[in-house]
Formats: structure tokens, C-alpha cells, sequence
């Protein structure tokens, strides 16, 4: 009973370990408690991995921690450790497989060493949309929806949407190309489409930045086209 509590106390801050980074805290709550790290059968226990799956052809950023362990070894050779709190990047640049397996070897208080072999899934980066009020494809907007809306560029990936910033886009009406500086619909290009014969608008050829350091290059945004509703 008392190791099924102490294993149970150990998920428990080790999971906020691996989202926090409390490794300290974590150890400081096992010695308040009286949980003697040893005492736990090495077999009960399971590596924490911060992402059920990765990226292919990116290099993805991935938190390991087995609990109780003095040392742990990543086996894999894409895998850099970047410091002694278990956060590592990995670099997965395959294209054969759908699952990654991640080896671990980790050594515990009682000199066992035990390895693991975790499978990760393995996706594929989706090409960015261009947006207009959060939407992408097709649209049909009425026309004051258009004033003052803002462009953006998604993946439809959490891990990645809020990676761009849109500086300029190109707006195509009436058989012309106007550029738009910035992410807005500003009060000139809104006058534009207000006085334009066309139904169809095509937003395309954006230009944008990276508002947090990237690993990947962004080859393609895909357009947008909206129907004006009037």
C-alpha cells in the first residue's frame, strides 16, 4: 500500500516536472513526504514525455524525464540534450516511417539501469493558410466584415500558429494587384474594395516573419479568396 502511494505521488509531481520544470521542487516534496525514491521497484516506473508526437523534417523540441532516475541517456542519434533539466531537441528527418522510437536508458539510486523504448507518431508539417478573421479557404463575407480585418497565417497546429506575423499581402480586384503594408484591411484598401465591380477578392503573395525562433522553412502560403456579399 505504501509503495502504490508513493508510485501514485511520484506520477503526480513528476508530470508537473515535465510541464513545469519543478525538478527541484519535485525532489524537495519526495524527502517532505518521507518517500525513500529507492524503495520503488524500478519496473513500476515509466518515462514522462512531454509530446505524443513530432514533426517530420523539423527539428522538435522535447522534454524527457524518468522519475527517480540519477541518469538517463538518449540512445537515439537525432536526439541533442540542451541541459540537465531533460529538455533535448530532436531532429526526426525521415520519410519511411510513421513512429519514432525513442531509447532511453536511465540509472536509478540502486545502480539498475533499466531501458525503455517509447514509439512517438510522426506527422507530417501541414502548409499554412492564409486567414482573414481567424478563416481560411473559400469565404463568403459581407462587406463591411472586411473593414479593418486582419490577415493572418495558420497551420491549423497549435504548436505553430502563433509562429507568423503577416507584414504584407497583395490584394487582386478588378483585374489589378494592389500591395497592402501590414496585417489590415486599412481604410484605402477597404475603400478599394468598396468601389470595385468585382464579387471575388484574391489575397495571395504574403510577405511575413517569424515572431519566435524557426527551425523550418516555409515554402508555399496557401491563398485566400473571398466573395463579397453584397
Amino acid at each position: 500500500m505504501h509503495r502504490t502511494i508513493a508510485l501514485f505521488l511520484i506520477i503526480i509531481f513528476s508530470s508537473l516536472n515535465s510541464v513545469f520544470g519543478f525538478q527541484s521542487e519535485i525532489q524537495q516534496e519526495f524527502s517532505n513526504i518521507g518517500v525513500n525514491s529507492a524503495s520503488i521497484k524500478n519496473d513500476s516506473i515509466k518515462p514522462i514525455i512531454s509530446r505524443e508526437l513530432i514533426h517530420r523534417g523539423l527539428v522538435n523540441e522535447i522534454d524527457i524525464y524518468v522519475p527517480t532516475a540519477e541518469k538517463t541517456i538518449i540512445n537515439n542519434e537525432g536526439v541533442k540534450k540542451i541541459d540537465n533539466y531533460g529538455h533535448y531537441l530532436l531532429m526526426l528527418y525521415s520519410f519511411e516511417n510513421d513512429f519514432y522510437e525513442l531509447n532511453i536508458d536511465s540509472t536509478f539510486k540502486n545502480g539498475v539501469t533499466k531501458n525503455y523504448i517509447v514509439p512517438i507518431r510522426i506527422i507530417d508539417v501541414k502548409t499554412p493558410s492564409l486567414e482573414i478573421n481567424g478563416k481560411n479557404g473559400f469565404q463568403n463575407l459581407e462587406l463591411e466584415e472586411l473593414k479593418n480585418a486582419e490577415l493572418t497565417i495558420s497551420m491549423n497546429d497549435p504548436l505553430f500558429d502563433n509562429y507568423f506575423e503577416v507584414e504584407s499581402f497583395n490584394l487582386y480586384v478588378d483585374k489589378k494587384k494592389y500591395l497592402v503594408e501590414g496585417k489590415i484591411i486599412d481604410s484605402k484598401t477597404f475603400d478599394i474594395i468598396s468601389n470595385s465591380k468585382d464579387e471575388i477578392l484574391d489575397f495571395f503573395d504574403v510577405n511575413f516573419k517569424f515572431t519566435k525562433n524557426s527551425n523550418f522553412k516555409i515554402c508555399k502560403i496557401n491563398p485566400l479568396r473571398v466573395k463579397l456579399e453584397r
